[in-house]
């Protein structure tokens, strides 16, 4: 009986996997990054700083002016 059920849960397991996935992508990267431009694809936001520790050290800064 436990194998039964093992068996049934793993099957049951599978087609929820596959269901909820929704469509798979294509594995090679090409496809998606074919129709985007090396500024796009090198821009990361993300690492945009503005507000940073390096401020202290600055001559423009350090005089007072914002």
């Amino acid at each position: 009986m436990v194998i039964a059920q093992t068996i049934l849960s793993l099957l049951l397991a599978l087609w929820g996997v596959t269901v909820i996935a929704g469509e798979f992508k294509e594995i090679r990267a090409v496809t998606e990054l074919e129709n985007k431009t090396f500024e796009v694809i090198g821009n990361r936001p993300s690492f945009y700083t503005f507000s940073h520790r390096g401020k202290v050290l600055s001559t423009v800064y350090s005089q007072g002016h914002p």
